[in-house]
């Protein structure tokens, strides 16, 4: 799956939040507890998925069942034995007003097959990737593989900022596409983790709460106390 328990409880109060706003511009703060402490935007465990369902988003994602999946940053895909086609979503831009195509793509996923990490193995299977036009990327695989695509929308295939990629700048200040940008301003390493909406993101109506503020609570009864005493929204 894509997201743990904790993110997945933040993404039911961030949707419950758009669908309050409807229409409306994102507005207000939605201030998130959780037990789980974010040490670094590179090491994409589980308990990190909390924040990185935030700032970042893959090709695809998996719909609440955790089964199925739906477009995200694709619009659509095809699939034969030995290639997985992508077509991509127009006119998205990365926080740093990089914008987002098949390069960008090509480059982060060659990124996942030449870093030593637990999601190296998601591209075993993969011989070449290639940009196939500005919106078209082309997998073409070594041998048939029925899980390269659900492996698309797990954490380790979510797309950065090529330019920060570059400067290495996203392993502490990270650069995504998705509905909040990281502040580090606000941001206190290890304890509150703050992002505020994107305004050039593609789904505005998606998106209910301006501001994300994530407050690590290591202590389960120091964590529900500060949801008891209203310093928190909620819990998990």
């Amino acid at each position: 799956m894509t997201l743990n328990k904790h993110a997945l409880v933040l993404a039911f109060a961030l949707a419950v939040g758009s669908i309050a706003q409807a229409v409306a511009q994102p507005s207000g703060t939605l201030r998130f507890g959780t037990n789980q402490q974010l040490d670094d935007w590179e090491t994409l465990t589980k308990a990190n998925s909390t924040y990185l369902s935030l700032i970042f988003e893959g090709l695809v994602d998996l719909a609440p069942d955790g089964v199925t999946l739906r477009p995200r940053l694709a619009t659509k895909w095809t699939e034969a034995p030995l290639r997985l086609e992508f077509t991509l979503r127009p006119g998205v831009t990365f926080h740093d007003g990089t914008p987002f195509d098949a390069a960008a793509v090509v480059k982060n996923l060659e990124r996942v097959r030449e870093t030593p990490s637990q999601w190296r193995g998601i591209m075993a299977p993969v011989d070449k990737i290639t940009a196939a036009g500005p919106l078209q990327v082309v997998i073409t695989m070594k041998q048939p593989s029925p899980n390269l695509l659900p492996n698309m929308a797990r954490r380790g295939a979510v797309m950065v900022s090529p330019k920060s990629l570059d400067s290495g700048a996203w392993k502490t200040a990270p650069v995504g596409t998705g509905p909040w940008k990281y502040e580090e301003k606000d941001t206190v390493k290890g304890l509150r983790t703050v992002v505020s909406y994107y305004d050039k993101y593609y789904d505005p109506k998606s998106v209910g709460p301006r501001r994300v503020e994530v407050t690590s609570i290591r202590d389960p009864d120091s964590l529900y106390n500060a949801l008891r005493t209203g310093q928190l929204d909620i819990v998990w």
